[in-house]
This record gives structure tokens, sequence and C-alpha cells, in this order.
């Protein structure tokens, strides 16, 4: 790989650790009952776990859809700590399976780091929006979270778009 290439991978990593850092230190108490965690956590992993292979080597899974969950629900430091247990625990369960397809090092906590730079920003956004709009009705909700989503995807697809 090119230098350009260590460094935006570096830098990535980098921005996703010093996010997660600042979550925890900053975290909130938790009111959010300890299960919601422990389900959206188990869903994300099978649904990393399980991919649907398609032709030309193409492999599809569902866990936006749970992190895009884990994000709108979680507090921030469960978020990162969701994404963190799911892919950690898919990484150690496809080494196993398929020890002959080790792939580089940095490709599963580039896919971490992404996911949480995305899921943070989303969460920000969200949240400046909602004290832009105190108050509000339920239209202005669903817009704020649908933006929310976009911003997420958005992020993971730019960033891996640039990689």
């Amino acid at each position: 790989m090119r230098r350009i290439a260590w460094m935006y991978v570096i830098g990535i990593l980098l921005s996703a650790l010093a996010l997660s850092i600042f979550v925890f230190i900053d975290r909130p108490a938790n009111n959010l009952p300890v299960w919601v965690f422990l389900v959206l956590t188990l869903i994300t992993t099978l649904m990393r776990m399980f991919h649907i292979v398609a032709p030309d080597h193409r492999s599809y899974e569902g866990s936006t859809i749970a992190f895009t969950a884990g994000f709108l629900l979680l507090p921030s430091w469960l978020f990162v700590l969701q994404i963190l247990i799911s892919q950690s625990i898919e990484w150690i369960w496809v080494r196993l399976r398929e020890p002959g397809s080790l792939r580089a090092w940095y490709l599963q906590p580039f896919n971490m780091a992404k996911c949480i730079i995305g899921g943070i920003l989303a969460k920000l956004l969200g949240s400046l929006l909602q004290e832009m709009m105190p108050g509000a009705a339920f239209l202005p909700d669903l817009i704020v979270i649908l933006l929310m989503i976009t911003i997420y995807v958005a992020t993971n697809q730019l960033i891996l778009g640039m990689a």
C-alpha cells in the first residue's frame, strides 16, 4: 500500500480513537436498561457473522441496520462498545472458521473506525438539530432521524470510498 494510503488509514483510526476516548470520558448517566444494549449487540453480531454471498465474490450483511438502531437508541459510549464487541467477535469467528482467509490486519479496525466516526457524527448532528428545535412535533423528529441516518451512511461510504 502506498504511503498516502497508510497515512489516510492511520488518520481514520486515530480519529475514531480520539472520538471514542472523548465519548467514554464525557459519558452521561445511563438510564437505558442493560438488556437493550445486550440485545442490540447480539443482533448486530449475528448480522455481521452471517453474510449473503452473491456472484463476483460480493458479500452482504445487515449490520448497518443494527448500527443505525444503536446510534439512535444508545448513548455514544455504548454505541462504540456495540461496534467494538460485534465486529471483534465477527473478526475472531471468521479467523477461526476460515484461517486461510486472513486479510490485512487493518481492514477490521478500519471498518470499526468508519462506523464509530459515522455514528458519533450522526449523534452530534441529531443533538444539534434537537437543540435548535425544542419541543418540536413528530414530523421534525422524523426529519432529524432521517438526517442522522443519512449522515451515518454517507460518512461510512465517503470514508470507504476515499480509501
